[in-house]
């Protein structure tokens, strides 16, 4: 018989089964339970730092419904930056938000938005504007406004979600940046100097302001700095590229140097230094300041002063020559008198008379040696008076003309007259010699061009002068000769300087010539080249007015009329001669060997003496003080007063003061005679 199982014992055996795989089934829903609850205190705790990052965030954080197209949200922050709540912002709605925006930045938003919706069926690119919003006090802030868009599974748009951040400091920033550089440009292009920054190494011209734009072309920026600055094909060999920087590539200071633009000839201090450019690289900044003018004016310093050191030289010897002249005049002084005492002794039948007046001849020659040297000196200005140049000129010229009939002249006169307050026989002289001067560089023949005009001072800067303000007669003599030498030119107003041969000239024509127009206080200058000829310029002051030039006039001795002479000279021989030449025309003579002399003689005989012939350069009491003393002592005295000197400086003075008259020695016995004889009878 078979064993039977109970059924109870296979009912246990099914339930064992079953709660082993229910406490499986439990054991899976309390683990999948833990991890469930696991993951949503981890969200819970994401979604509390979602919130604390959109509470504490500084942009203002939206989204909009496209469906419904109002704003569902909006972050805390908008109180913050605009002054309205989140509830307030989200009941403006999108029009109300959108009437936020500046007037000036709605039609630009309006486009963006018009943007934003053509992308809705596109990828999702971020859109971004900037635009000003207003707040609630009324002010304005900057905003960046970054948009982007979310969808659902399916792919279609659902939201615009965004952020708002305030770049209200950025924008004041960039605006000051904008004001500062616009600032920097006006400086930059206000500046009479040229700024240029160019490449160290390609030489490529980077920057230049307005003021180098407008001297080397609107294309300089761009090209090469030797091509656009210099005309070069080549960098130029002085480039001071390569001394900007140090051998550890660092700045070595400013580097300043001068040179002439070849391209408009204008010189510039040139001052060049390596700055700091893009990305940090090193350019050379240079800015150049136009020195034409003070290089100029270094140039008329350098003319002014080689032409003192000229002047310096020649007054010193002048002042040699006018007291040689003095001294020679005193001398001749002699000579004629006593020449004029034998003449007066003896018949014009002698056989001795016709070697006598030889002599005359030739001391009256030496007389005019004399002048020229005191012309030299500048003290042969004898008689002023208003003259026309342009007639002394030209019979000045037609008399040369008719002598030397191989040179060609060429007159160029002004229409206008031509007034100068001038010695006219200084002139004449003047004329003479330069004429003459010309002929002997023209030995074949040739031609002389002479030309006048009136110019002012301002035109005047062919010499080495300063002319004094006003208008001159500028007359201008060129020759084709054989021209002269620089050194000879820089010497040919010294006196006794000659460049022809012993016996042929004495040295003195030109710097007479020299003298004279200084002493009219004018200005001469001379061009020459070799084998091209010479060019004299003299400018001599122009008068208001002018009269013709007087012709000479016969003198007519007259006898004299007698009286007592008070006769005062410090030279022996001069008051030797001078006394016995005055008691042989029926003078009586009071002697006097300086100053003091005579004024003891003129207090003790006053009453007698009918005029004083007074010396003028004296030792102790010059004649100006003797003159003074004797006016003093009678004011109704009558002097003349006698020089070695001629009538300029002291003498005219004197004459201003009163005196009566004026005679050069050496003097002839009639014109002392003339002289006497109008003062006395006047």
């Amino acid at each position: 018989m078979k064993d039977i199982v109970p059924v109870s014992q296979g009912v246990e055996m099914s339930d064992t089964s079953v709660v082993a795989d229910l406490k499986k089934r439990v054991a899976e829903l309390e683990q999948a339970l833990a991890q469930g609850r696991k993951e949503q205190a981890a969200l819970r705790k994401s979604q509390q730092w979602f919130q604390e990052v959109l509470a504490h965030s500084r942009d203002i954080l939206f989204r909009r419904n496209l469906a419904t197209g109002r704003y569902d949200y909006i972050s805390r922050s908008v109180e913050e930056l605009l002054g309205y709540t989140t509830q307030e912002t989200l009941q403006m709605g999108y029009e109300g938000i959108e009437a936020l925006f500046h007037p000036d930045d709605r039609q630009r938003y309006q486009r963006f938005a018009e943007q934003l919706k053509a992308s809705l069926h596109d990828d999702e690119v971020p859109h971004t504007i900037e635009y000003r919003m207003r707040a609630k006090d009324g002010s304005y802030r900057w905003f960046s406004d970054n948009h982007g868009i979310v969808r659902d599974r399916a792919g279609r748009a659902r939201y615009f979600i965004g952020n708002n951040r305030d770049i209200t400091a950025e924008k004041a920033a960039e605006k000051a940046l904008s004001e500062s550089h616009e600032r920097f440009l006006t400086v930059l292009d206000s500046m009479e100097a040229l700024v240029l920054v160019s490449d160290l190494t390609h030489y490529t011209i980077l920057m230049a302001n307005q003021r180098a734009v407008a001297i080397f072309g609107p294309d300089v920026v761009g090209r090469k700095c030797h091509e656009a600055i210099r005309g070069k094909s080549q960098p130029c060999k002085t480039c001071h590229n390569q001394r900007l920087l140090d051998d550890t590539g660092q700045p070595t200071g400013i580097c300043e140097w001068e040179s002439r633009n070849p391209l408009n000839g204008k010189w510039y201090l040139h001052q060049d230094q390596a700055i700091k450019w893009e990305k940090g690289r090193y350019v050379r900044l240079q800015i150049a300041t136009d020195i034409s003018k003070i290089k100029a004016l270094e140039e008329e310093r350098m003319r002014a002063e080689a032409h003192l050191r000229l002047v310096q030289r020649l007054e010193s010897v002048g002042t040699l020559a006018g007291g040689i002249a003095h001294d020679f005049n005193n001398l001749m002084m002699g000579m004629l008198g006593n020449l004029a005492l034998v003449m007066m002794d003896i018949e014009p039948a002698h056989p001795y008379y016709g070697k006598l007046k030889k002599i005359e001849t030739q001391i009256l020659s030496g007389s005019r040696l004399t002048k020229q040297l005191l012309g030299y000196a500048r003290k042969g200005k004898y008689r002023v008076e208003a003259l026309d140049f342009n007639e002394i000129i030209s019979d000045s010229a037609e008399t040369f003309g008719r002598t030397r009939k191989q040179i060609t002249l060429r007159l160029k006169l002004a229409p206008e007259v031509l007034g100068v307050e001038a010695d006219q026989g200084q002139l004449e002289q003047v004329l003479l010699n330069l004429f003459i001067n010309a002929a002997d560089a023209m030995p074949e023949g040739g031609e002389l061009s002479i030309k006048t005009t009136r110019v002012h001072h301002d035109q005047m800067n062919s010499g080495p002068y300063i002319p004094k303000p006003g208008y001159y007669i500028l007359f201008e003599i060129s020759d084709t000769g054989v021209g002269m030498e620089k050194a000879v030119q820089e010497r040919i107003f010294e006196p006794f300087f000659t460049t022809k041969e012993m016996g042929r000239g004495t040295g003195l024509g030109l710097a007479s010539v020299y003298g004279i127009v200084k002493s009219h206080g004018g200005y001469i200058d001379v061009d020459s080249t070799p084998g091209a000829g010479t060019t004299f310029r003299i400018y001599l002051p122009m008068a208001v007015s002018a009269r013709p030039v007087p012709t000479a006039k016969p003198r007519t001795v007259i006898q004299s009329p007698g009286g007592t002479i008070l006769l005062v000279d410090d030279e022996e021989l001069v008051l030797e001669v001078a006394t016995q030449m005055l008691e042989r025309c029926g003078y009586q003579v009071l002697a006097a060997r300086c100053g003091a002399e005579s004024i003891d003689i003129f207090k003790r005989q006053s009453h007698q003496i009918d005029l004083v012939i007074l010396d003028m350069i004296m030792p102790g009491m010059s004649g100006g003080v003797v003159f003074d003393q004797l006016r003093a002592l009678d004011p109704s005295i009558k002097v003349l007063l006698s020089s070695g000197y001629n009538m300029q400086g002291e003498a005219e003075k004197i004459l201003r003061r009163g005196c009566n008259g004026f005679i050069q020695k050496p003097f002839k016995l009639d014109e002392l005679l003339n002289k006497l004889t109008k003062i006395i009878q006047a």
